[in-house]
């Protein structure tokens, strides 16, 4: 309607994901996502570019991630931001409470380039 949010196609051209580029990659037209090799950990991004002045200028957009229980294990949901764009993150893990930090740790790690 406003045309305040649009989807970007190329989301790890802004973003440094880290090694993982021995993953194996969905590229969807408006996502991407990378599964490791065994299956036990995904990751699931999707970029917003944002249109206006001032619309991400809250503290609340890229607050600490959510970390919720499943059944299958862990998920961590969270946002970046860089500025006009909001990275949506999920990182789905097996239920070892080491897959948990490392989605954490991964996560953190996710940088602007």
């Amino acid at each position: 309607m406003f045309n305040w949010f649009k989807r970007k196609r190329y989301i790890h051209q802004d973003w440094d994901f880290g090694d993982i580029s021995d993953w194996d990659v969905v590229q969807n037209p408006d996502s991407l996502q990378y599964v490791n090799k065994d299956g036990t950990r995904v990751i699931y991004f999707s970029l917003l570019k944002v249109s206006g002045d001032g619309v991400l200028s809250t503290d609340s957009i890229g607050a600490k991630p959510t970390i919720l229980k499943t059944d299958d294990g862990w998920q961590l949901k969270g946002v970046k931001k860089l500025k006009n764009q909001i990275l949506v993150c999920v990182i789905s893990v097996g239920k070892q409470d080491d897959d948990i930090e490392w989605a954490k740790t991964f996560f953190d790690s996710i940088k602007p380039r």
